[in-house]
């Protein structure tokens, strides 16, 4: 073979290398690139929604305000979104659920769905009485006037918050859990305990079957002073409710059914409603009318010219 020819055959020899290389390298890649692009895109993917309670039970007045500070009327239907907060009017009875559970929101109640915590769905009430039932996902409940929770799975619970001074917790089926201060108890149905501050949990106790309302009057039909404490014995744990001319004061009834409860009046005539919802879910209503009257008395001095003249 000539020199010309040489040169010919191995140029042709060293193409066919390069070409090798590039299909094992460059043309490689890009099949690679090809497979990725063919995988589902992000839109054919089912996206995650959103956590979100839905409306099933409604009879009354129901308010949901959201975190702009929005109010809106609610309908059976609609959806309640993490740290929307429900408020409930007079004589108003709700219930929301989802994935198995459901809250039943009582009469002047406040709680706000704060989302999921864990494993939980989580709920904080500012005031008022829940129902909670759980078949297979957890609720959690936080309330003003603890640092305790109450979670309640496979179970049912009923909890009262009178907002300032803890949460009442009682198991209506199955263990419901109680901690607070690190300490944890078990409920078993039947059983209440409440959660104060950054206490641990008190003793748990039972709930009669029947505790009538019995409230302290005034031995007075008429009051020169327009502050009055009320105090009365109920079924153990209540949330008591007040009404009078200065707004609605609540209270919770001890372990052993005691309640006070301060009140203010106007002046004149006034109805004062008393209202129990117990752990049992029995409500009762007691009313009283008591008078107030803060003008002074007349005092009157006598006088005469007499008394003036020097002696």
């Amino acid at each position: 073979m000539s020199g010309r020819g040489s040169i010919i055959a191995w140029s042709l020899a060293l193409a066919a290398v390069i070409a090798g290389v590039y299909w094992l390298t460059l043309g490689r890649r890009e099949t690679d690139a090809i497979v990725i692009d063919a995988q589902p895109s992000s839109a054919t993917q089912p996206a995650s929604t959103p956590t979100a309670l839905t409306l099933t039970k409604v009879d009354g007045a129901l308010r949901v305000k959201a975190p702009a500070g929005t109010e809106r009327e609610l309908k059976v239907g609609d959806a309640v979104s993490v740290s929307d907060e429900v408020l409930s009017g007079a004589g108003t009875s709700a219930e929301l659920s989802l994935d198995g559970a459901s809250i039943a929101i009582g009469a002047e109640t406040q709680v706000q769905f704060r989302g999921e915590s864990g494993d939980a769905l989580q709920f904080f009430i500012t005031g008022g009485n829940v129902q909670a039932s759980s078949s297979g996902r957890a609720l959690e409940f936080l309330a003003a006037g603890t640092s305790g929770r109450v979670r309640v799975q496979n179970a049912a619970a009923r909890l009262l918050s009178d907002g300032s001074r803890g949460l009442v917790a009682y198991s209506e089926r199955g263990q419901v859990y109680v901690t607070n201060a690190g300490q944890t108890i078990a409920l078993d149905a039947g059983q209440a305990t409440r959660l104060i501050a950054e206490k641990a949990p008190a003793k748990s106790w039972k709930i009669p079957a029947s505790m009538l309302l019995k409230v302290s009057w005034p031995k007075e039909s008429e009051l020169a002073v327009r502050k009055l404490k009320l105090g009365g014995n109920v079924s153990p744990g209540a949330l008591v409710r007040v009404q009078s001319g200065g707004g609605t004061t609540r209270a919770l009834a001890s372990e052993h059914g005691d309640f006070v409860i301060e009140l203010r009046l106007d002046e004149g005539a006034n109805e004062v409603v008393v209202q129990s919802d117990d752990a049992r879910g029995k409500h009762e209503l007691v009313k009283h009318r008591i008078k107030v009257d803060t003008t002074p008395a007349d005092v009157g001095v006598e006088t005469s010219p007499e008394m003036w003249k020097k002696k």
